[in-house]
């Protein structure tokens, strides 16, 4: 039995290590993936706010470049920021990095100048000889004329603000995290000289190349064993990798098992020696209570085995056993309902979504959904500060839970955006209890005292899209009212349905 459970207790202990090292790992590389991803609209809706001072300035270089400047110190998110004409033609940069009237065909000036939308794009070498990522948005004028581009650049060999999101990983362990761009080449390591590398015939690259997330052991290109989990980032086609050195994982199981055998030897040489009166004691009892127990379940009540007046906890074991079996109910149905709230709002969160959405689908339910917005909610934070910007969050959370909580789920998507998901509520009903909570943000007084406002875009889930796009819709929707002025609500209009 020694051997046995030893041998087991090897087998089960390294599964178990194996599979919480993957499972940590995977966590973490979707963190960072969800991270990264908010890092790149973080990028764009800062140059986006900063696009809108641009074209009234692009005659006068001077005050361009003060822009721009402003910009790279307010944004803290580039190594430096370009502004480009429509003819690719670098109007000014911050810093000045000598490509002043300089006519730019890279690939990222190129793809900007086609796209004429915000975009992120693929790494590049640029004409400086660095490999670059460049995150643009268009520049128009009053009249709706195309003048060009406002650019931020992100030197990957380089510090920059990558790595401040992707940084060290957690654990000490020889653990670290690299990204690999659509070309199979790599885009950030722990060691900048692997930067730029080309890892295409890596088994994780090759999935990641294919769209894949997952985990799996893996031997990299230099030979080394690990234990890894990639994660997909289908916006700018990366893959994030979490590993750790599998001998890492492993090595500690020979010293658990050895230490469990020197424990084990006293005790079953004691257990050796009571085991015909144990099972006097207590053997025997417990029998007859399992085969009172199978004429229960067979034939009904009967009679009842004679239990020694000492052995009380086997007379209750029936009932304890359904008391602890309900008290652990009730506390993974309290880990559960706490896994999907939010802890600042108290309103239901991402995770919530996520199962409702899945839920909602397999089950064909008809539902509407409410992005909104608080608009200019990062002045709330730079004037009152974020104690107050978070009684804003709370307040604006009490106002949705009043107005739709009886028809729909209010849900904080993350910072100053939520959705509500309206369950079998058409697009006009939505777009009126939409209009609704608009004009009782506007009315109500909020925290900081001032006027606060809110833009909402509004949609409503058809069977011929997925859920992905419908999210997409709504979000179009959103900025379309923040483009036209916030405090707005618009509706997004399944164009295919309506067809």
């Amino acid at each position: 039995m020694l051997g046995i459970g030893l041998f087991s207790a090897y087998y089960v202990i390294k599964n178990n290590l194996i599979k919480d090292s993957q499972t940590v790992n995977k966590e973490y590389s979707e963190k960072l993936a969800y991270d990264t991803e908010k890092l790149f609209d973080n990028m764009l809706s800062t140059l986006t706010v900063f696009s809108k001072q641009i074209p009234d300035t692009m005659n006068d270089p001077i005050l361009v470049e003060e822009h721009l400047k402003r910009l790279l110190v307010s944004g803290n998110h580039f190594n430096s920021i370009s502004l480009v004409n429509s003819d690719g033609i670098v109007v000014a940069t911050s810093p000045d990095v000598g490509i002043t009237g300089t006519k730019l065909k890279s690939i990222g000036t190129l793809e900007a100048l086609s796209n004429r939308a915000p975009t992120v794009s693929s790494p590049y070498i640029a004409s400086t000889g660095r490999l670059i990522i460049l995150v643009s948005v268009p520049l128009w004028n009053a009249d709706h004329k195309y003048l060009g581009f406002i650019a931020g650049t992100i030197y990957l060999q380089e510090e920059n603000t990558l790595q401040e999101v992707l940084g060290t990983h957690f654990s000490n362990n020889g653990s670290y995290i690299w990204v690999v761009d659509e070309k199979g080449r790599i885009i950030y390591h722990p060691s900048e000289e692997r930067v730029g590398d080309s890892v295409n015939e890596n088994p994780i690259t090759q999935k990641v190349l294919r769209g894949e997330s997952g985990s799996q052991r893996v031997t990299n290109t230099l030979d080394q064993d690990f234990l890894a989990s990639y994660t997909y980032l289908p916006t700018t086609r990366w893959g994030i990798v979490s590993q750790t050195p599998y001998e890492v994982v492993v090595n500690p199981i020979g010293g658990i098992v050895l230490r469990m055998f020197w424990l084990a030897i006293p005790f079953i040489l004691i257990t050796m020696g009571l085991a015909v009166y144990v099972a006097n004691k207590v053997v025997f009892p417990l029998r007859d209570l399992a085969r009172f127990s199978q004429q229960l379940r067979e034939h009904g009540l009967t009679t009842r085995p004679s239990i020694p007046t000492w052995y009380y906890e086997v007379k209750q074991l029936d009932d304890t056993i359904h008391a602890y079996a309900l008290e652990q109910k009730m506390k993974l149905d309290s880990f559960e309902e706490t896994s999907v709230t939010d802890a600042l709002t108290g309103l239901k969160n991402r995770r919530f979504m996520e199962n409702s959405k899945r839920k909602w689908l397999e089950e064909g339910q008809e539902f509407s959904g409410i992005l909104v917005d608080i608009d200019k909610f990062k002045l709330v934070n730079d004037t009152y500060g974020h104690q107050v910007g978070d009684e804003v969050l709370q307040f604006f959370s009490k106002l949705m839970e009043d107005t739709v909580a009886r028809e729909g789920f209010p849900i904080r998507m993350g910072g100053e955006e939520f959705l509500i998901l309206l369950p079998d509520i058409n697009l006009e009903k939505a777009t009126k209890m939409a209009e609704d909570l608009r004009h009782l943000v506007e009315v109500t007084v909020n925290p900081t005292g001032k006027p606060l406002s809110v833009s909402c875009g509004v949609g409503e889930y058809s069977e011929s899209e997925n859920y992905s796009d419908f999210l997409k819709r709504v979000d179009l929707a959103l900025y379309k009212a923040k483009s036209k002025g916030r405090n707005r609500v618009e509706q997004s209009i399944n164009k295919e349905t309506t067809t």
